[in-house]
């Protein structure tokens, strides 16, 4: 077999390597650039029988991208950079009814009462990076605090934690919640790309951003890692949601690569435990809307061989996944009427299917375009396209950037 061959079909299934790096080099309109490229893995099955695609590719030009939501024709859009400023901190509102998010049906509650609150002053941070537009906290403990060595930071010790910014002088805010690509963590740099393009610009428009430390159930399955990370940490902040002011019910993702995890997280049923003596795990797992880049909308390999793949790579794909990688995670077939509205972002066009040995070399596995190309057929098939939307061929150096339009109509504002 040809090296480039075995290089890339690796580059779909050893999700431990390193590689999933998200750093800002080079500038963009907003003085940065992101570089996301990334190693994830594979997952789970809903279905009996996996669907396969076929799928042409669409083309733009510069900063515009082709967006597409399955059943329509394509339309194109510019994305654009920040909405207007606003100086933003919190007070606090206490909500405890469950109702109806943007996302679907939720069975959980909506915050916790005052005695079950976290107490966030002692991780109170002076250097927040949107300066004295927020108050920001660093390294809160969310879910059990566990601590693990990542493999795509070269073994650094990380933990469930949060670093949390609040706008100030608002109350009833929305909260956005990142997940980092692999290759980062939590931690972002205040003139990057990342924060310029996407978590400043929620700053300003009056959103509690969420940095959040995770564990990803394919690159640190040697761990044991679980699929359930996020969840815990939507848990975590809705439940704290009358401490830092945030609107329990607009509680959304923003995601990259391995943090696209996320969308898994948001198309499960309400997972909240109405009887679990822990106020955090009783409340809603329910996010009302989820933008995504670069996103793997499965991790369950037989599917994505089956789907994107000339059976005779099969053998080379299924060979090197976990005995068990059925259990990881699979977006696509979990997709109900429930399911709340994702907007995913790719560098790269459609990929023309199936990837064969000859074409596998032109296409980047991990992050294929056609994973949201299927999650979009997926929505159709519940009964509500409208809600899964594409961008193919977007600058790199504005991955993060559609986050800013997207939250506005998901928020209201």
């Amino acid at each position: 077999m040809p090296p480039r061959l075995a290089s890339a079909v690796s580059l779909v299934l050893l999700a431990a390597c390193p590689g999933d790096t998200n750093t800002s080099t080079g500038t963009d309109s907003a003085g940065t650039t992101d570089t996301t490229t990334t190693t994830t893995g594979l997952t789970e099955p809903t279905t009996d029988a996996p669907p396969t695609s076929t799928s042409t590719s669409t083309t733009t030009t510069d900063a515009t991208a082709t967006t597409t939501t399955s059943g329509d024709p394509p339309t194109t859009g510019t994305t654009t950079d920040a909405p207007a400023t606003t100086d933003v901190p919190a007070t606090t509102s206490s909500t405890t009814d469950a109702s109806t998010t943007t996302g679907g049906a939720v069975d959980g509650e909506l915050g916790c009462a005052p005695a079950d609150l976290f107490d966030f002053a002692p991780f109170a941070a002076a250097d927040c990076f949107c300066g004295d537009a927020c108050d920001c906290y660093r390294d809160v403990p969310y879910g059990e605090g566990v601590s693990w060595n990542e493999p795509t930071l070269d073994g650094q010790q990380l933990s469930q934690a949060v670093d949390i910014y609040v706008p100030k002088d608002m109350s009833d805010m929305p909260a956005v919640l990142w997940a980092h690509a692999n290759g980062s963590s939590k931690s972002f740099a205040a003139n990057s790309g990342l924060a310029n393009n996407a978590l400043g610009p929620a700053i300003e428009a009056g959103q509690v951003v969420v940095s959040v430390e995770f564990r990803h159930p394919v690159t640190n399955y040697d761990d044991g890692a679980p699929n359930t990370d996020l969840v815990d940490a939507v848990q975590f902040i809705r439940c704290n949601a009358p401490a830092l002011g945030i609107d329990p019910t607009r509680i959304a993702g923003l995601a990259s690569s391995r943090g696209t995890l996320m969308v898994w997280t948001a198309v499960q049923p309400e997972l909240a435990d109405p009887n679990s003596p822990d106020p955090v795990k009783r409340q809603s797992s329910r996010l009302a809307g989820v933008y995504a880049a670069q996103a793997q909308t499965s991790y369950w390999g037989q599917w994505i061989a089956d789907t994107f793949y000339d059976p005779q790579l099969h053998p080379l794909l299924l060979g090197q996944l976990p005995a068990n990688d059925i259990a990881l995670g699979h977006a696509v077939g979990d997709v109900t009427a429930a399911a709340p509205p994702i907007h995913l972002a790719y560098i790269d066009p459609l990929a023309d299917l199936p990837i064969d040995a000859q074409s596998i070399g032109m296409v980047d596995p991990v992050h294929l375009p056609n994973f949201g190309d299927e999650l979009c057929k997926a929505y159709a098939a519940a009964g509500h396209p409208e809600d899964c939307s594409v961008d193919y061929e977007v600058p790199q150096n504005m991955i993060h950037a559609g986050s800013v339009s997207f939250f506005a109509d998901l928020f209201g504002g």
